[in-house]
């Protein structure tokens, strides 16, 4: 299994310009769990699984506002790199891009 556990620092390109954070991941066999924090909010990271080389989960957010936002990444080496969806739009939502590095 590829090395997921530690912090991150995170970079994501959305609709609302870009955004920073810190993220911390744990795996426990094919469950994903952590924190994270961001201006867009933080606290604990929900339904998180590892699937081969794809990680999942879901994060709380309170700006603009208050829901979920949805990863999907992968992780080569001490990278990430995948999508975020912050489900912001009642009417459908554009998966931005985001990018991480070990801290």
């Amino acid at each position: 299994m590829m090395a997921i556990d530690g912090n991150w620092n995170i970079a994501m390109r959305t609709p609302l310009g870009r955004q920073v954070g810190k993220l911390r991941l744990e795996t426990n066999g094919s469950g994903l769990g952590g924190e994270w924090s961001s201006a867009l909010g933080s606290g604990a990271l929900s339904e998180g699984r590892v699937e081969g080389d794809t990680l999942s989960w879901k994060a709380p957010i309170a700006f603009p506002v208050a829901g979920a936002a949805s990863f999907i990444a992968t992780v080569n080496g001490d990278t990430l790199q995948g999508s975020v969806n912050l489900h912001t739009r009642p009417t459908g939502n554009v998966p931005a891009p985001f990018t991480g590095t070990r801290a």
